[in-house]
């Protein structure tokens, strides 16, 4: 699957870990993230959803309920290697 990279217009931190989140890659390769879209944090694997004010945790059940379950799938996996990789 190709992706593309986005700049946000606006730093967010990752409320689980801290860390500064100041892009974000598309999986359809063509639309910048906006509220309601779904996001992993490379550091420390949390899931997480794009509000207007910034990012909040989220759950794979409730990511699985709202999101298309294709997206929901590879964001699920990309977790899960990612937690791999650190644990």
């Amino acid at each position: 699957m190709r992706t593309r990279t986005f700049l946000l217009a606006v730093d967010r931190c990752c409320p689980s870990c801290g860390r500064l989140r100041d892009a974000a890659t598309s999986l359809d390769h063509v639309n910048a993230p906006k509220p309601g879209d779904f996001t992993v944090c490379v550091d420390c694997g949390v899931l997480l959803r794009f509000t207007d004010d910034g990012l909040e945790p989220t759950t794979s059940e409730a990511m699985l309920e709202q999101c298309d379950r294709g997206v929901a799938e590879v964001l699920l996996k990309f977790r899960d290697n990612l937690l791999q990789r650190t644990n």
